[in-house]
């Protein structure tokens, strides 16, 4: 005896896999930021043109609120830097 699908068993079925994608997703993002090494913002400040294409008064915008006793990873910074950098002017 064939069951006939139901829209309301579709979309869960593509939820569920969307929640799977998302949770291997951050699983690796997870992965990746404890194998970067970690730097202060002082650092990474010294060679923000370098390693994000910005100069330092951008890198100081972007980072103003960050702890500075805390260590980030580069790629952390590069998505502070990136979000900040769009964000809309008031």
């Amino acid at each position: 005896m064939a069951t006939k699908k139901t829209t309301a068993d579709a979309e869960t079925s593509e939820a569920t896999a969307t929640a799977e994608a998302t949770t291997a997703s951050a699983a690796t993002v997870s992965a990746k930021t404890k194998t970067e090494k970690t730097f202060t913002l002082t650092a990474l400040q010294k060679h923000c043109r370098e390693l994000f294409g910005v100069p330092t008064v951008v890198f100081a915008g972007a980072t103003a609120g960050l702890d500075t006793d805390k260590k980030y990873t580069v790629s952390e910074v590069k998505d502070i830097i990136t979000t900040w950098c769009k964000k809309e002017v008031k």
